[in-house]
């Protein structure tokens, strides 16, 4: 990384992690991306940092994130929204009314559906019992 003084890997990932990704992610539940292009842009920033970490430039991105130890944003966007369904069940966030909260976690629940079909069986699970509250 040519912008950089300091070339190792931590300090730069640190870095990343603590000024970058906050920006990426800062209050996803509520804006997070339904389409394939918003969703590969907002990785792409990701996946261009680490391509440019000495040493990764020639494996894949997965490949770059499991070395590196951070999950893919797409999956810490669901992570947010699985923990925002899950406070809004619970009752441990504010929400303005009752009328509202049932509308925003329909929402929310739509788009965690939408977004776990990528990922493994017991995450959907879960989210189906999520879905299933609400829609009975």
């Amino acid at each position: 990384m040519a912008l950089f003084l300091c070339k190792d890997m931590d300090v730069l990932m640190r870095a990343f992690i603590t000024y970058v990704r906050p920006l990426l992610e800062y209050r996803s539940p509520v804006w997070s991306p339904s389409s394939n292009t918003l969703t590969d842009q907002l990785e792409s920033v990701q996946r261009r940092f680490t391509k440019r970490l000495p040493g990764l430039q020639s494996i894949t991105y997965d490949e770059r994130c499991t070395c590196l130890k951070i999950d893919r944003l797409e999956l810490r966007r669901l992570y947010a929204d699985l923990i925002l369904c899950y406070k809004i069940i619970h009752g441990l966030t504010v929400l303005p009314s009752e009328s509202e909260k049932f509308s925003l976690s329909q929402q929310i629940v739509l788009h965690v559906v939408t977004l776990s079909k990528c990922f493994c069986l017991n995450r959907e699970l879960i989210v189906d019992n999520i879905s299933l509250r609400y829609t009975l």
